[in-house]
């Protein structure tokens, strides 16, 4: 005994010191656990750093990388506008200096070609009338000298013959003699220019006394003490030859000749015959030697600019301007430079004459500021252009160009020497000569004399450059940085904003996963509730009918009780698989809603006969113990609606207050709201109503305590709020409504429709567009009497069922149905009482669930399945059943059989199988599994429906899955589509196949010869 005890007590040691240890190493465990999650927090918190910094870095590197391309960015835009601006300033200035020498030369050629002219005449007029040279005097000089103005742009011409030291006397006294010819060219002269001023708008009052004189009488002359000889007739013509240098007139002596004589001049007048007789041989304001130049090389040409003159000759030129067409130009014209251009004027016309000799020359006036204005348009054109004149005697004269004004700058280069680059030059000698062709010359043109030779440089100026080169490059930079560093701040708040808004998606992604799992959790775990307890109850049930069966199958046979019980047991599991088949279906059901699969069919309505009657025929039950009220006000109330769904809603509803009524009433009442003119429908029951703390979530999926109540799952309500969502309308409770029974408070659902009444007439003409075969019996249904009901034991309004009794249990089924009742209900019935239905309504044959299931078979337009056919189906067919589950096959090739015994049914396993049964026999009805699993890779259902339409095979084929995927095998090509598991009871599986083979009735009936009604 002591042994034992000691034994014990050791024990006990041993296991307590067991267990200490135990304990230690748990704690070391967790401790090591704990340091292991603290050590594996603060790596993570480092990584997160070094990945923060890595990004800051990252992010102050793209900002540096941005900083640097906008600075290249900035500077190319701004050498790009800067470049494109000075290629603009040089094409354009290139074309403007190009335009001014054109049209500069252009004027010189006129000039020697207007020259050309008048030399011709005079040589013409001495040849026609035998004058021998120097005695040439030309009438209407004048006006031929106004010709050669207007053309040329000079201001005077000038005809000067050569007189030698030998035809000095004679010269003189034809000079006398043709004095009368001048004084006429005086007259004519002053009235042209009288008419002239007129349009100037000039006053011409103001004449010499002198200038109307015809002719002058002459006079002996008379030399003064400076020795120049003066007719004394207050003229002050000069009978001899004379020169004027330095403003003093005197008698050239003998021998100073040769001379070249001053005789008439254009335009002249009384005062200026004085200058005639002039010797202009010396003058300074002409070449050197200018009668031996032209005598030798018989050219024309371009004498020296004059400088600015001295007030002697100023107010000499400035009385000659304001005889000709410049007179009111004088202040701008008279300080600039002038050139007399000489042209030889010839014995003789013809050129190639050797004997041909210049007798005289033709000199013509011209200011160079004539020859440089207008030749720039006013608008348009660069404004500034320096145009310099250098001639072989090292003269420079300088003037700018502003469009058609030529403004003097001075006698020498007042270009700026950084232009150097943009030069133009041409020489007058050499662009005439260039220009010199057949098209250009006259016949007795002659070209420049190279003794005195001019070119033209033509330079851009700062103000040209400025018009062009602005500081748009730096307003166009400046505006680029403005808007990239705008863009910049946006493009890092705009970062900012992003990385936020992904960390507050991030944060929503992470909630909202957490989210779905937890709705996941909780679907799973309300399915796996949902579905245990059917399916501990029918896997009970067999285990009964098993032993039965297997252990005393005699005693089954003889004992009626036994039968009876085994009987019961099959009802239990057949009511069960029910449950769990509507509930899966009523699962689908409810997604579809939510995807928006489920197709509406609106159509005219009876809200009495399609709606109220047929769900109280479903829930009618002698054995209840309350009464059943249908009340529709007006009896012949049509609405468009989808029959089928609003059926379905008031069904589930109606089934819902059947469960929790004891005593009362269940009523189904329709009416017209006078305000909306809407159409409502009320299911009111006086059950023992539905606590205020439930009300607010009836209509949510899954709610809460459902295991309390134990009188739902949560998914009836919700798939009917969907439903009347779907079509446009709405469902709730009266949260104000009470049953009027003590004790009873009740429920109310209010159905809005939202669909206004229709009148016979519009509901026939609606019904009849949409279905001309079923329009006689809606017509005939529609005025029919609202008197009495096809439905024994109901009646309208206050007449009621008295049902004699209550049903044994409340329905298990609660797929359809929701919570109503207390939450203190104490028992959860298992088995669901059937409900008895009048034999008048076959048609309306309640499911055992609360919900009416979804169609076996429906068109892939989604209509309700077409009644069953009165007759058999058609026999001898050939069927191939397709299907990886050799149960499933062997199950329907059993309920076929019962069926239709003389089809003829084979299995395939998978695609390939079945193609190749098909391609060697014809079958009437394929059916098609879509998943098919096997070791290797199989066909899918819809890839063999694909295969088997291309190779012609034109049987009915459904497709089968437990999935709703009918769009995919209709759309390979499938007939129809049956969603698993397929009906076992005669009635439904030959409706089903008599659908199925209804399909195809209009292509010609199918591949067997057999068929018939």
């Amino acid at each position: 005994m002591l042994s034992a005890l000691s034994k014990l007590n050791a024990t006990k040691a041993t296991t307590s010191e067991t267990d200490k240890m135990s304990d230690n190493n748990i704690d070391e465990n967790m401790s090591s656990d704990y340091s292991d999650l603290q050590s594996e927090k603060v790596s993570m918190r480092r990584l997160a750093r070094r990945q923060t910094r890595a990004i800051h870095g990252l992010r102050l590197c793209f900002l540096s990388l941005l900083l640097v391309t906008g600075a290249v960015v900035a500077a190319s835009v701004f050498l790009y506008t800067r470049n494109a601006q000075e290629a603009t300033f040089s094409t354009l200035f290139e074309d403007a200096a190009l335009e001014i020498m054109d049209k500069f030369h252009g004027t010189v050629e006129k000039n020697l070609q207007a020259s050309t002219t008048l030399s011709s005449y005079i040589t013409s007029y001495a040849v026609q009338h035998n004058l021998s040279f120097p005695y040439v005097t030309v009438p209407d000089f004048e006006l031929f000298g106004s010709h050669l103005r207007s053309v040329s742009g000079s201001h005077i011409v000038h005809w000067m013959p050569f007189v030698t030291d030998l035809q000095r006397e004679d010269w003189e006294d034809y000079a006398g003699d043709k004095r009368f010819q001048i004084d006429d060219s005086f007259v004519r002269d002053q009235r042209y220019r009288t008419l002239q001023d007129e349009e100037f708008h000039v006053d011409t009052t103001s004449t010499s006394n002198n200038q109307n004189a015809t002719k002058v009488p002459v006079q002996a002359p008379k030399q003064d003490l400076s020795g120049v000889t003066i007719l004394d007739d207050g003229t002050g013509y000069h009978p001899k030859i004379f020169s004027n240098q330095k403003g003093v007139p005197s008698d050239d002596s003998v021998g100073a000749g040769p001379f070249m004589v001053l005789w008439q001049r254009s335009p002249i007048n009384h005062a200026k015959q004085k200058t005639l007789n002039t010797n202009w041989a010396k003058l300074p304001i002409l070449a050197p030697d200018l009668i031996g130049t032209m005598t030798r090389e018989q050219k024309a040409l371009i004498n020296t600019a004059s400088v600015p003159p001295s007030d002697y000759f100023k107010a000499g030129q400035e009385k000659n301007l304001k005889l000709s067409q410049y007179r009111q130009d004088t202040e701008s014209l008279i300080n600039g430079p002038s050139t007399y251009l000489t042209y030889p004027v010839f014995d003789s016309l013809l050129a190639s004459s050797e004997s041909r000799s210049v007798k005289g020359v033709l000199a013509t006036s011209i200011y160079w500021k004539v020859l440089f204005s207008n030749l720039l348009p006013a608008h348009g054109a660069p404004q500034g252009i320096i145009c310099v004149v250098q001639n072989s005697l090292n003269q420079f004269f300088s003037f700018q160009i502003d469009g058609p004004q030529a403004t003097f700058l001075g006698f020498g280069d007042f270009h700026d020497p950084s232009f150097d680059a943009y030069e133009y030059a041409e020489s007058i000698h050499s662009y005439l000569d260039a220009r010199a062709g057949p098209r250009n010359r006259p016949y007795t043109s002659v070209s420049l004399s190279d003794s005195v030779e001019y070119t033209l440089r033509v330079y851009p100026s700062v103000e040209t450059r400025d018009e062009f080169v602005t500081n748009e490059p730096v307003g166009f930079m400046m505006a680029f940085v403005a808007a990239f560093v705008l863009a910049s701040v946006l493009f890092v708040l705009f970062s900012y904003l992003v990385e936020r808004r992904q960390e507050i998606m991030m944060e929503k992604v992470i909630t909202n996963a957490q989210r779905a799992a937890s709705a996941e959790r909780e679907l799973n775990e309300f399915m796996s509730h949902e579905v245990r307890n059917p399916l501990a109850v029918a896997m009970t049930a067999c285990s009964f009918v098993t032993s039965a069966v297997m252990d005393d199958p005699k005693q089954l046979l003889e004992d009626a009780e036994t039968r009876q019980d085994v009987c019961n047991d099959l009802r239990v599991v057949n009511s069960s698989l029910n449950f769990i088949n509507d509930f899966l279906r009523s699962m689908l059901d409810t997604h579809r809603a939510s995807s928006g699969k489920i197709k509406i069919n609106m159509a005219p309505t009876d809200v009495l006969r399609d709606i109220l009657q047929p769900v109280a025929s479903i829930l009618y039950n002698r054995a209840s113990n309350f009464q059943l009220l249908v009340e529709c006000d007006p009896t012949d109330l049509v609405i468009m609606s989808d029959k089928i769904r609003l059926k379905q809603v008031v069904l589930n509803l109606a089934r819902n207050s059947t469960k929790f009524v004891q005593h009362g009433y269940v009523r189904l009442r329709a009416e017209v709201d006078p305000v909306t003119n809407q159409c409502r429908i009320y299911v009111e029951d006086s059950g023992t109503g539905i606590p205020k703390e439930k009300r607010k979530t009836i209509f949510d999926k899954y709610q809460e305590s459902l295991d309390l109540l134990s009188q739902g799952t949560g998914v009836g309500l919700c798939l009917c709020k969907k439903l009347m969502h779907l079509m446009d309308g709405d469902i709730w409770l009266d949260q104000d409504y009470h049953s009027s029974l003590k004790g009873l408070p009740g429920a109310r659902f209010v159905v809005e429709v939202n669909a206004a009444p229709l009148d016979i007439d519009t509901a026939v003409s609606k019904t009849m567009r949409k279905d001309d075969d079923t329009f006689a019996t809606m017509a005939e249904t529609t005025r029919a009497s609202v008197e009495g009901t096809a439905m024994p034991g109901v009646r309208l309004l206050d007449d009621s069922i008295r049902i004699s009794e209550m049903q044994d249990s409340k329905s298990s089924s609660p797929a359809s149905s929701e919570v109503e009742g207390e939450a203190d209900s104490k028992s959860t019935p298992v088995l669901p009482a059937a409900p008895m239905v009048p034999p008048s309504e076959p048609s309306l044959a309640p499911s055992s669930s609360t919900i009416q299931p979804s169609p076996l078979v429906s068109s892939p337009s989604d209509k309700p399945p077409a009644a069953a056919p009165q007759g058999l189906l058609p026999q001898g067919l050939s069927v191939l059943f397709t299907d990886d589950d050799a149960m499933l096959r062997k199950l329907f090739v059993r309920a076929t059989k019962r069926a239709v015994p003389s089809w003829c049914i084979e299995e395939a396993s998978c695609g390939e199988t079945a193609l190749e049964m098909c391609a060697s026999k014809s079958y009437d009805l394929i059916f098609m599994d879509m998943y098919m699993s096997s070791v290797n890779k199989q066909l899918l259902g819809t890839e063999t429906i694909q295969q088997l339409r291309s190779r012609g095979i034109r049987s009915v084929i459904c497709g089968l899955s437990a999935n709703d995927i009918r769009e995919r095998f209709v759309k390979a090509g499938a007939d129809d589509f049956i969603l698993k598991p397929l009906p076992c009871k005669p009635d439904q599986l030959t409706k089903m196949l008599a659908d199925l083979l209804s399909l195809r009735a209009d292509d010609g009936g199918t591949n067997s010869e057999t068929m018939d009604a």
